[in-house]
């Protein structure tokens, strides 16, 4: 029989559940855009431990099959553990063996709901996702799922400070012409990211394109930003 000052001795040493409270290793702003033939993803490779830049070749350009495409901003194990959810119902899926393959809108529709019922469970994954590829009917599809599971679809996305930065330029260009070539795609792409290098101190200077068409998923190799800071001694403050 334990006594009755241990019992309480016990009680006092337990800890409340705790859950987490700020990301801890993320990573920043991805950019998803529609274009002519598909849809085209970019996001850098820096990874952030607080305010040390601590891993310099991740890609949060995942594939899931061959006509869809995930990119994220946020927690590093946070999104592992929706790629683990990810990965386990593809299997399931195959499993199957119907020939029937989750589309883009059908996966947008399941992460949606597995970030609300984090939410609910006041327990959120801190990631923003974009979910990028051809549904299963041939149209293109671009859609944006926040830690509170709200999600909806846009012919442009851009997370983070890209929301304030780039996405107002791309916007602009799109005004100028609603659907832009793969080549025009990928100019403005390459030009958003160079922005964001240059502008967000999160940012790396190296980072992956994806592209999303009816022929497959293709995730390039890292490329590089080139920039020229001798402008800085023009700076006032300057030392």
């Amino acid at each position: 029989m334990v006594h009755q000052s241990t019992q309480m001795e016990i009680a006092t040493n337990e800890k409340p559940i705790t859950h987490t409270l700020n990301p801890t290793t993320t990573g920043t702003c991805v950019i998803g855009l529609i274009y002519e033939d598909g849809i085209i993803f970019a996001a850098d490779t820096l990874v952030s431990y607080g305010n040390m830049l601590r891993y310099f070749n991740f890609s949060r350009l995942i594939k899931i099959n061959a006509k869809t495409c995930l990119a994220f901003t946020g927690d590093i194990a946070d999104f592992q553990f929706i790629q683990k959810l990810v990965e386990e119902r593809v299997i399931q899926e195959s499993c199957y063996n119907d020939g029937f393959v989750l589309d883009a809108l059908e996966w947008h529709t399941y992460i949606t709901r597995i970030l609300y019922h984090r939410r609910s469970k006041l327990s959120p994954l801190w990631n923003i996702i974009l979910v990028g590829g051809i549904t299963n009917s041939g149209e293109k599809f671009l859609g944006y799922i926040d830690m509170y599971g709200v999600g909806y679809k846009a012919p442009v996305i851009a997370t983070g400070f890209g929301g304030m930065l780039v996405q107002p330029l791309i916007r602009e260009t799109l005004a100028t012409k609603e659907m832009l070539s793969e080549e025009e795609a990928k100019s403005l792409i390459k030009r958003s990211m160079r922005l964001l290098y240059l502008r967000n101190t999160r940012s790396a200077n190296k980072y992956n394109i994806a592209l999303i068409t009816k022929d497959g998923v293709n995730i390039g190799e890292p490329e590089t930003i080139e920039a020229d800071w001798n402008i800085a001694k023009y700076v006032i403050g300057y030392e």
